[in-house]
């Protein structure tokens, strides 16, 4: 299941802290993508 399913349904079920820790997870790997090089395993 996709994070932003996951997400989707915590917040639907009124799972707050849980629906928090998966939008920072989602937020991580979308930063990750929109970062030149980092999808390719580079560092900073």
């Amino acid at each position: 299941m996709t994070l932003r399913k996951q997400l989707s349904e915590a917040i639907a079920a009124e799972q707050y802290e849980k629906a928090a820790t998966l939008r920072d997870q989602l937020m991580h790997v979308e930063k990750g993508r929109s970062e030149p090089g980092r999808a390719h395993g580079e560092t900073a």
